[in-house]
């Protein structure tokens, strides 16, 4: 198999006018594809021989469709030699017909003398190829931008939650707020282990400082209604499209209460791709 780890993965996006390629390409790029749209075919086997060895080009995905030049029988003999995946988006006639009106735009076959429904029947013979080797077909009629994403991402992700990158942090407030956060949660009401001497000069990151916070009833209660409205809110935010989300805890000096809860949150939320940061913790 040609396939050498520094390529782990090519697909190929294609399909018709209108179906939704591009939202599907966009798709896989936030989930760690390097995106190539509307590549000449004649070019696509070179590009995979240069791939293949280069360590920029981890996971692939190439969008073709009826604007490239070219021989759609051999783009679909490439398929079949190189192990290449291939999406094909589809829809409906009248869908596409009320997509193009919507937008304005014109369907890259169409012409003057002719009519839309022509375009469509020549562009679905054109990519026959394509289709017949395609190993996943997605009609989107159906659907709008958020469903594809999560049907595409879907395919090559073992776990829906990981198409969501969130960032968990720990700031302190005398530093100023954190500006990127999306949720922001102040936990300056709790009890502060920087008034206990043997505490003052550790950090959240130690157990002693975690355990001295959390044996409050406030700072279990905290958790607890956090930990609900997180599981409520986390999967609507994946279900509309989002794909970075920055949840930030402040305290007064970034080094105690706000570590704590970063922290706990960070292992509470372990299905997802989670990042931690503790923007204050050395100052």
């Amino acid at each position: 198999m040609w396939l050498k780890p520094k390529m782990r993965e090519c697909v190929i996006i294609t399909g018709l006018s209108g179906a939704g390629k591009t939202v599907a390409i966009k798709s896989l790029e936030d989930i760690g594809f390097y995106p190539i749209d509307n590549m000449p075919i004649q070019l696509v086997k070179n590009f995979i021989e240069l791939a293949k060895d280069n360590a920029d080009y981890d996971k692939v995905a190439i969008g073709i469709d009826i604007r490239t030049d070219g021989n759609f029988e051999n783009i679909a003999e490439i398929i079949k030699n190189e192990h290449i995946k291939v999406i094909y988006i589809e829809a409906s006639t009248e869908t596409i017909i009320k997509r193009y009106k919507e937008t304005r735009r014109s369907h890259p076959l169409y012409k003057d003398d002719d009519n839309i429904l022509n375009a469509i029947e020549n562009e679905y013979t054109i990519l026959s190829p394509l289709r017949e080797n395609a190993d996943y077909i997605i009609n989107s009629s159906l659907m709008g931008t958020a469903k594809l994403k999560e049907e595409v991402i879907d395919i090559f992700l073992e776990k829906h939650n990981d198409s969501m990158e969130i960032k968990i942090s720990s700031f302190g407030f005398k530093f100023g707020a954190d500006t990127e956060a999306d949720l922001l949660f102040d936990v300056r009401f709790l009890p502060n282990p920087f008034y206990v001497k043997e505490l003052r000069n550790k950090t959240g990151l130690d157990r002693d400082v975690r355990d001295f916070v959390m044996q409050h009833e406030a700072s279990q209660k905290l958790f607890e209604k956090l930990k609900d409205l997180l599981d409520f809110m986390l999967p609507l935010y994946l279900n509309e499209g989002k794909n970075r989300l920055v949840i930030s805890f402040g305290c007064t000096g970034g080094k105690h209460r706000s570590v704590t809860f970063a922290e706990l949150f960070s292992e509470y939320l372990k299905d997802y791709k989670i990042i931690t940061k503790h923007r204050d913790l050395k100052r």
